[in-house]
């Protein structure tokens, strides 16, 4: 037989002997409330009880049975609730002790326990610890998970009952100890496989955080608690576990069901811990996890206080640097380089002057790039952010700082030829969007020669084949657009603004005359536009005049200064707009002769 129809089949055969067992439980309820009739009924329940002691049902099915029970046993506490004024709650406690196999005494302990301390809360502290103690006897792995679930979900409206730290105790001591059964289905499992034993693993992993929910839902938790007794506690048990399913789920849920204040108050403790899981453990997703929800919180309540900063980007980049030494041979290098890329989206978020901590942090996560040796899909597309994050967020301003520069163009250089043209067209969709005037030579250099990708083909056979016409048109009109943001407000500096022109017009001239009949008009343009402004200014001051060679030098721009260009057998159209601007300037200076074609 399948496993699929022998699970089928026994999961219908243990569901026919819960209903058949409660049926019969539901009748003795309704015969009265006299001691013979209380234990018909614990019998019964008992008896529908026994199902759960299976260790041949999957997960799955077994959470199906599961279900099933405590439906009933929901019957059975109403029932108990009813006795209290005609039986002693104490007794009847003590009474379902007496049941023969540990799994059903267990959950009627639970059962009858709950209601005991709804109607009695001095009971509560000895009925939580006689609890969590009892438990303890189902060592079986699925089994004990379970059981454990039901004990956290019944006393939850207890815990309120006692003091905070008796709750504490409690909840991490049931947490510790289902975290171990978790751990144990690995090794108690009858399946060989081992993927499938960790996918079964995978299966139960919302039974193991039942009781960090229940913690972090407690109303006497607060920042102080969180930060100095129970975040410590919490992070030894999750190291203390030294298995990697459980390490990287507990520190997801440690992250989702605590409140982004409490995290942001012990995000310095978090990371610091995160260098004792086990060397295979991802630590990039919950870090970069938490960075998120963290960055989102700072935006959205600006009155919070916000941990020195200096401080902060130390342990950051203490977290990554120690990732990156102790699990490189054991992390994929694509995760390595997303916790990079989430540390500089992170102080890109929530830091003053991000530039000098964004440059520390590219510049250790270019030395680390440089060294990766497999270029998989999933690493280029890494590294791909890495150089977009600062090019996107801060524009030219990326630029300014040297060791940023460096590693931008570092890593793009890296990537592969397709990688590196899209890099550079959003970079150049960026600048366009932030219409921030570019008025340095430096600068514009800078900027069009990282844009050289778009200017000029790369050689480089291994990648693709050459680019559509569409896309090269594409590319070329975005740096049309941004050739539009060389300007300058002054008509003071028309040297440093012509040797800017100077200098875009040879960078564009890689492009040969299927780009540059896009790109040198709105040079030329612009270059007429500062003869204008020239003359203007030439006008009001006559007696200081502006030397006549700005007119010529500008209708450089307009003719073919290194062999390539509007002069060279060009668009007809460009080469009309040249000839309109050496028109212009010739009526106000010489111009230099033209070269023949």
């Amino acid at each position: 037989m399948h496993r699929d129809e022998e699970q089928e089949a026994l999961l219908s055969e243990a569901s026919t002997s819960v209903r058949q067992s409660a049926f019969y439980m539901k009748r003795a309820m309704d015969a009265g409330t006299t001691e013979a009739d209380i234990a018909v009924v614990l019998k019964h329940a008992a008896d529908f009880l026994r199902e759960l002691r299976t260790s041949l049902l999957s997960p799955k099915n077994y959470y199906e049975l599961y279900m099933l029970v405590v439906d009933e046993l929901r019957e059975l506490s109403g029932y108990v609730d009813t006795l209290r004024s005609s039986v002693n709650l104490r007794t009847l406690y003590e009474q379902v002790q007496q049941s023969g196999n540990i799994v059903p005494r267990l959950y009627l302990l639970v059962t009858v326990g709950t209601v005991f301390m709804r109607h009695d809360a001095s009971v509560t502290k000895d009925i939580l610890n006689d609890l969590v103690e009892m438990v303890k006897g189902v060592q079986y792995a699925q089994r004990g998970l379970f059981l454990r679930h039901y004990l956290v979900v019944s006393v939850k409206e207890h815990l309120g009952g006692v003091d905070i730290a008796d709750a504490v105790s409690f909840l991490l001591q049931n947490w510790d100890e289902t975290i171990q059964l978790w751990i144990r289905m690995q090794h108690q499992s009858n399946i060989k496989d081992k993927k499938q034993r960790e996918k079964e693993r995978q299966e139960l992993k919302t039974l193991v955080g039942t009781s960090l929910v229940r913690l972090s839902q407690h109303d006497d938790v607060t920042t102080s608690l969180y930060t100095t007794t129970l975040l410590p506690k919490i992070l030894a048990i999750v190291v203390k576990a030294r298995d990697k399913i459980a390490q990287e789920y507990l520190t997801d849920c440690l992250i989702q069901v605590f409140p982004d204040e409490f995290h942001l108050d012990s995000i310095q403790l978090f990371l610091d811990a995160m260098a004792n899981l086990h060397p295979q453990v991802d630590i990039s997703e919950p870090v970069v996890a938490l960075l998120t929800r963290l960055a989102k919180y700072h935006h959205a309540t600006p009155n919070h206080v916000f941990p020195p900063q200096a401080q902060l980007f130390d342990t950051l980049m203490g977290c990554t640097e120690n990732a990156v030494s102790q699990r490189e041979t054991e992390v994929s290098s694509a995760s390595l380089l997303r916790l990079y890329a989430g540390v500089l989206e992170f102080v890109l978020a929530c830091f003053h002057n991000p530039l000098p901590s964004m440059s520390r942090a590219a510049v250790s996560a270019t030395a680390f790039l440089v060294r990766v040796k497999m270029r998989s899909d999933a690493v280029v597309e890494a590294g791909e952010r890495l150089a977009l994050v600062p090019l996107e967020a801060l524009g030219v301003a990326a630029l300014e700082d040297p060791a940023l520069e460096a590693s931008v163009v570092t890593t793009l250089q890296w990537l592969p030829v397709p990688n590196r043209k899209r890099a550079a067209y959003r970079f150049c969709t960026s600048v366009i969007k932030r219409r921030v005037s570019i008025t340095e030579p430096a600068t514009a250099e800078k900027v069009f020669t990282l844009l050289l990708p778009l200017i000029r083909d790369e050689v480089n056979p291994a990648d693709l084949s050459a680019p559509s016409r569409a896309t090269v048109e594409r590319e070329q009109h975005a740096l049309a657009k941004l050739t539009h943001l060389l300007v300058h407000p002054t008509p003071s500096t028309q040297f440093e603004v012509a040797d800017m022109y100077s200098h875009t017009r040879r960078l564009l001239g890689q492009g040969g005359l299927e780009r540059i009949r896009f790109t040198l008009v709105p040079l030329v343009l612009l270059s007429l536009q500062l003869a204008r402004r020239v003359f203007q200014a030439e006008a009001q001051r006559r007696n200081r005049g502006v030397r006549r060679e700005y007119p010529s030098d500008l209708a450089v721009c307009a003719r073919d200064g290194d062999g390539t260009g509007v002069q060279s057998g060009g668009d007809h159209r460009v080469d009309l707009v040249g000839q309109l601007v050496r028109a212009v300037c010739a009526g106000r200076g010489p111009v230099p002769p033209r070269r023949d074609r």
